[in-house]
């Protein structure tokens, strides 16, 4: 029992990852790159699109970083917002590390980012009722998961007043954090090869506890860990789930405005 939540765990939490890094993209691409030259007097307009991305990367860099101190890797060096002539705009340099705590590191914009957006959702509607723990998906009722989130979500979205100074604040911080927490492809090309490594040695794993009669599945120690570890992913999960939801409805608002005022202004 312990193997199978682990197992559908592990696969949901792959799945809201790439969920996500999809979606920072759309709200990079499609929302905030088209809206900072649409606002422009004449073609894009840097300083804007850096303001607009500067909280989100902050958040990014700084998830990088806090998982280096908490994993004890050595950082060499680290600017959380500091744009360059060739694209990059934050860094952190630190040294090499086994498998486990460079994908650790390589992942934290996922859990920084989402925290953060939880939090701010938390501060702008503290009315509104939002609990993780219901948002941690079984196998046997992931629709209605989704259809207390989307209720919690909804509700919060909802509330908004545009007339409100903390909406926009809220609205300006959303689009940002939405476009920076998803890791980059730079992060990400190690742990695609880490993740195949992974995958290859369970299956070896397997196959060897089929094959010999070793009795692994039946273990109740390892299943009591992999039910540990099963639960860790599924707070991690409800985390991502929530984000994931927010940063869809950032965006379904973000980027037809975008498009929008940039054929306006003859784009």
């Amino acid at each position: 029992m312990g193997f199978t939540s682990l197992v559908y765990a592990a696969a949901t939490t792959v799945g809201l990852m790439v969920v996500l890094f999809l979606l920072s993209q759309a709200v990079l691409r499609y929302g905030l790159m088209p809206l900072s030259a649409a606002l422009s007097l004449s073609g894009f307009n840097r300083p804007l699109f850096y303001l607009f991305i500067l909280p989100g990367t902050v958040v990014h860099e700084a998830s990088h970083l806090i998982a280096c101190l908490l994993t004890g890797v050595r950082v060499r060096s680290f600017q959380l917002f500091a744009p360059q002539q060739n694209g990059v705009v934050g860094w952190v340099n630190h040294d090499r590390a086994d498998i486990v705590r460079r994908n650790l590191i390589a992942l934290a914009p996922f859990l920084g980012g989402s925290l953060m957006l939880y939090l701010l959702t938390r501060l702008a509607f503290p009315g509104v009722g939002l609990s993780p723990e219901s948002w941690a998906a079984t196998p046997g009722d992931v629709g209605g998961t989704l259809q207390t989130l989307l209720s919690s979500v909804g509700e919060a979205l909802g509330g908004i007043d545009l007339g409100n100074p903390v909406t926009w604040l809220f609205l300006y911080l959303g689009f940002s954090l939405g476009y920076g927490i998803a890791p980059s492809r730079h992060d990400l090309s190690p742990s695609l090869v880490d993740g195949a490594i992974v995958l290859g040695g369970v299956l070896l794993l397997r196959l060897a506890d089929s094959a010999l009669g070793l009795g692994l599945g039946e273990s109740d120690v390892a299943n009591s860990l992999a039910g540990g570890l099963a639960g860790l992913l599924q707070g991690l999960n409800a985390l991502l789930l929530f984000s994931a939801v927010l940063v869809a409805a950032g965006a379904i608002v973000l980027i037809p405005l975008a498009a929008i005022i940039y054929r306006l202004r003859g784009g």
